[in-house]
């Protein structure tokens, strides 16, 4: 089997960095089989754009998932990894 790739990336207030990552995701030469965008309490404007993504992008699967019992990055990280649907 060939082994599939996902992105996990935790987000805390990213509105002026996401977009520039989830494009630079999209750029790669072979694109990942799913992004899972962790939105870790954001209060500004990031859980919009990757909405934004989603809808621009339906060629890729890109999840927005919440970890709201945790602040952090590590706790974040590790909700991201134990939602990956990728195999």
């Amino acid at each position: 089997a060939i082994p599939s790739v996902a992105v996990v990336i935790p987000a805390y207030n990213e509105e002026r960095f996401i977009a520039n990552c989830l494009e630079s995701c999209l750029r790669q030469t072979s694109l990942p089989d799913e992004i899972v965008v962790v939105n870790n309490r954001s209060t500004d404007d990031t859980e919009n754009i990757v909405r934004r993504f989603q809808v621009a992008n339906p060629h890729i699967t890109i999840r927005l998932i919440a970890q709201d019992d945790h602040q952090g990055i590590i706790p974040t990280r590790n909700h991201g990894f134990d939602n990956v649907r990728s195999t």
